[in-house]
């Protein structure tokens, strides 16, 4: 599994099967751009699955993994600041 960078907004085109995972400080917002992915977050009992065009966003702390279920490209923007 790849680590994404922890610029503040980066964009990356994944794979199918493809995984990446960003340590998130302050929370974040995931956008599927194209394709489809599968995203988990820590502490949330519920995977989600963004279909082109949809985003979510994450207010807590810890790891966030993303999957390609398809080619896909993936927006990732985390909150910036000091960590809470």
């Amino acid at each position: 599994m790849a680590t994404w960078n922890r610029e503040i907004r980066s964009m990356r085109i994944l794979a199918r099967g493809e995984v990446v995972s960003v340590d998130s400080r302050r929370g974040c917002r995931i956008g599927c751009v194209a394709g489809c992915v599968w995203v988990t977050t820590a502490g949330r009992l519920a995977d989600i699955m963004l279909a082109a065009g949809e985003e979510i966003r994450w207010s807590g702390r810890g790891r966030v993994v993303v999957e390609a279920l398809r080619t896909a490209t993936v927006r990732l923007e985390l909150v910036s600041g000091p960590a809470a």
